[in-house]
């Protein structure tokens, strides 16, 4: 009778076992759906906050980009303005020195070519009587007005 009694105990204990294994399953089930639930909700809330996030970081980087080629565009036109009137100034001062250059080259042309006209020694107008110019070069300038040599015309 004794081996019936403990049978009937450890059927006993058996079934307490099973059943507080099945409620421990259930309250774990329940609690891993919770947990699932609210790492979902988390990472939904997570999800948004990173996508607003970007948003935001994008909409400053458009806004950054754009300043930054504005500021590239009126960058460039200020070194396009500087850069035609640097030109417009070179040009100016070439000009000028190419006057100036090309006045001395008549003048030294004037004054070293005897059959330059102003280089010949002129009447004076009303008197008749005189030369003006340079009388220094009058033979130099009468052989080559004539193209032959003092010897030739003799």
């Amino acid at each position: 009778m004794k081996e019936i009694i403990t049978l009937i105990r450890s059927r006993m204990k058996k079934k307490q076992n099973e059943g507080e294994h099945h409620i421990d399953k259930k309250q774990n089930e329940e609690e891993h759906h919770i947990d699932k639930k609210q790492n979902e909700e988390e990472h939904q809330i997570d999800k948004k906050q990173n996508e607003g996030e970007h948003h935001i970081d994008k909409k400053q980087n458009e806004g950054e980009h754009h300043i930054d080629k504005k500021q590239n565009e009126e960058e460039h036109h200020i070194d396009k303005k500087q850069n035609e009137e640097e030109h417009h100034i070179d040009k100016k001062q070439n000009e000028e020195e190419h006057h100036i250059d090309k006045k001395q080259k008549t003048k030294e042309h004037q004054q070293g070519n005897p059959a330059c006209p102003s280089s010949l020694p002129q009447p004076l107008p009303s008197s008749g009587q005189g030369w003006r110019g340079n009388t220094s070069n009058l033979d130099e300038v009468t052989i080559q007005k004539n193209g032959r040599s003092e010897d030739e015309v003799k």
